[in-house]
């Protein structure tokens, strides 16, 4: 039995030590991202007040893209393969955070080439199309609302996700 109690004991406080590293993880992602400059986005919004809503349009706020992006310059347009992709100059500026949201990846097994970072953005309903593969998302912050949306046959599925990955 006494062997069977410090398993146990061991077992938990080693369960506890990953919570720690994890919640650790989250206030340094945080911290860093408060430092953070966001540019300012409304993707898909119509630049002149005559033009009609992009059906894509996602919402407005500060939005901004880590990793593997397409390349814009000029000398790739319409063209294909992997010599198209590149870091964003996002990432390449904060290379620390981008360390930082790698090993929280990790931390759920976790492969991303991607990372789309939201502050204050407002999403209207849409589908994100463009996403290969599964996709996770977390909040982060000090505030109230902002639950996850999910549609579904049957009705809308809302998901806290305030520390929380989904």
């Amino acid at each position: 039995n006494t062997l069977l109690y410090i398993i146990i004991i061991y077992i938990n406080f080693f369960n506890l030590y990953i919570l720690y590293i994890y919640m650790n993880l989250l206030e340094e992602i945080y911290n860093i991202l408060e430092k953070t400059k966001i540019n300012y986005s409304s993707r898909g919004k119509p630049k002149r007040k005559t033009q009609k809503i992009n059906k894509n349009y996602v919402g407005k706020g500060r939005s901004q893209t880590m990793g593997i992006v397409e390349n814009i310059n000029e000398k790739f347009k319409g063209k294909k393969g992997l010599d198209v992709y590149t870091l964003s100059k996002f990432t390449i500026n904060n290379t620390i955070l981008y360390e930082k949201i790698k090993l929280l990846g990790k931390y759920y097994n976790f492969n991303f080439t991607s990372v789309q970072i939201n502050k204050n953005f407002k999403c209207n309903r849409h589908k994100d199309n463009v996403n290969i593969g599964e996709s996770m998302i977390i909040s982060l912050g000090n505030y109230e609302g902002g639950d996850l949306c999910i549609e579904y046959g049957d009705g809308l599925k809302k998901i806290n996700i305030k520390n929380t990955p989904y």
